[in-house]
């Protein structure tokens, strides 16, 4: 299986806000923006910090996809 976060760029477009912004006022490491960007796994706390910045469910940031 394979990780995305498609669900999670729709969730920013949907509410407006860039991925940049996203970065900054979610306080995201450039390094794990650039996991998220390239669909590479991150924690669960990493996770939990975006659901809880967008005020969302898990189901709107990360998708498995099987190979």
């Amino acid at each position: 299986m394979k990780v995305s976060y498609a669900p999670l760029w729709q969730t920013l477009a949907d509410k407006g806000i860039g991925k940049n912004q996203f970065r900054i006022e979610a306080k995201i490491s450039s390094s794990t923006h650039t996991k998220l960007v390239n669909d590479k796994c991150t924690t669960t706390d990493t996770i939990l910090k975006i659901a809880s910045y967008l005020e969302c469910s898990i189901s709107d940031i990360i998708e498995l996809i099987k190979d």
